[in-house]
């Protein structure tokens, strides 16, 4: 009778997580492989049981107790992966195959049953492809990231960044190169706004055809003069965007101080508790940044430093803005495509006039440092800091040529 009884309450709780694990948000869906996605798809019930399993008591997790949690979680996408077929497993054979492009080490993963299998993987891939190419012909003709959808009222600031992708740079034979540029888009998370997975299962149609429209590789045409275009500046510059702030000098300069006294203190290497300088001032900072949602564009496969190739990206950026029902492009470059993307800008006026592009952050630092390097070349700070052992000769000299960042 005790058999019969406790075999019932095993079935009622079995019946219990399984109803929590079917009403869970996502929980069929190719998932992210962190452990914030775990602990969001994962129910409450599901991971007490296994805890009680594996631990045969319940409490709250310690920070000790890191290692553990992170099995239990494991363990618990496992069963949800037998119970939807979802999530994890779809995540991880999609991530291993994006990073190393091995059919075989997706069959071991497959295996040792982490993993969907070769075959399922690409499916799933062609699956994704065929949902983008989808939402470009509802867009008409405008590629967006899921998560960048169009709206018929002002969507917020959104940002654009523009690299290239180098591959196989040199190779012997000169052949097998690849060389592209990748676009990503970026905008600030609503308050409130759920992660977003992709709503895809191995249970629904999975196409192995794949039919991309061509004008995803081709580029415009383009036409500039051979004349090199004159600067332009659409509005006037005023002195006073730049006046300094004299109340943040005061306050780096404080910081500074207190990081090279702290330095000092201690003069070896290995008994050295303060960190390095960036090390340092994020160890002070109080600030906290609001999080981003980011959306890759299609690759175009064409090198990045090619003027078609940016007049491409721009279009495709400006599409994308207006179908976002904003009014301005900002799009981020690094120093040898904001030279391009200028220069083409100042072509080509009237096109883009509603086009911002701008230094990146890290790269604008960078230039100023150079510059604050040159104008201190000869004055002796490089070995001033080498001699009293703040940096290594080597490292001084880097800095004061804005390479070196930490």
């Amino acid at each position: 009778m005790a058999m019969a009884e406790l075999l019932s309450w095993l079935y009622r709780v079995a019946v219990k997580v399984h109803h929590d694990i079917k009403v869970s948000p996502n929980h069929d869906c190719i998932g992210k492989i962190h452990k914030a996605s775990a602990e969001e798809i994962v129910p409450e019930s599901l991971f007490m049981l296994i805890s009680l399993l594996c631990t045969g008591y319940q409490e709250e997790f310690q920070e000790s107790h890191d290692d553990l949690k992170t099995r239990i979680l494991s363990i618990c996408q496992h069963i949800i992966f037998l119970s939807s077929r979802g999530h994890k497993h779809i995540g991880i054979g999609l991530t291993v195959h994006q990073a190393a492009r091995s059919k075989q080490l997706v069959q071991l993963l497959h295996a040792a049953g982490h993993s969907l299998n070769y075959d399922t993987v690409l499916r799933m891939d062609n699956t994704i492809a065929n949902d983008v190419l989808a939402r470009y012909k509802e867009s008409v003709d405008v590629f967006g990231p899921r998560n960048f959808t169009g709206t018929t009222e002002p969507a917020g600031y959104t940002r654009f960044a523009v690299d290239n992708i180098d591959i196989n740079e040199e190779t012997l034979s000169g052949m097998g190169t690849f060389h592209a540029t990748q676009v990503a888009a970026f905008r600030r998370k609503e308050e409130g706004e759920p992660s977003l997975d992709i709503e895809l299962s191995p249970k629904s149609e999975r196409r192995l055809d794949l039919q991309v429209p061509s004008e995803l590789h081709e580029l415009t045409d383009l036409s500039l003069d051979n004349k090199k275009p004159e600067p332009e500046l659409q509005k006037t510059v005023l002195s006073e965007w730049s006046t300094p702030d004299s109340s943040l000098i005061d306050e780096s300069y404080k910081k500074d101080l207190a990081w090279i006294l702290g330095r000092l203190h201690e003069q070896q290497p290995e008994l050295q508790s303060i960190p390095g300088w960036t090390g340092f001032n994020q160890l002070l900072s109080t600030e906290k940044p609001q999080v981003l949602v980011v959306g890759p564009l299609p690759i175009v496969n064409a090198p990045a430093h090619e003027f078609e190739t940016l007049w491409t990206v721009i279009l495709r950026c400006k599409a994308m803005t207006h179908l976002r029902n904003d009014k301005f492009t900002v799009i981020t470059m690094d120093e040898g495509l904001y030279n391009k993307a200028k220069m083409l800008q100042w072509g080509k006026t009237q096109v883009l006039k509603d086009v911002i592009i701008v230094l990146g952050g890290f790269h604008t630092q960078m230039t100023f440092s150079k510059v604050i390097g040159k104008y201190l070349e000869s004055s002796g700070m490089a070995e001033m800091w080498a001699e009293s052992e703040v940096f290594g000769e080597t490292t001084a000299g880097n800095i004061l040529k804005g390479k070196l960042w930490n």
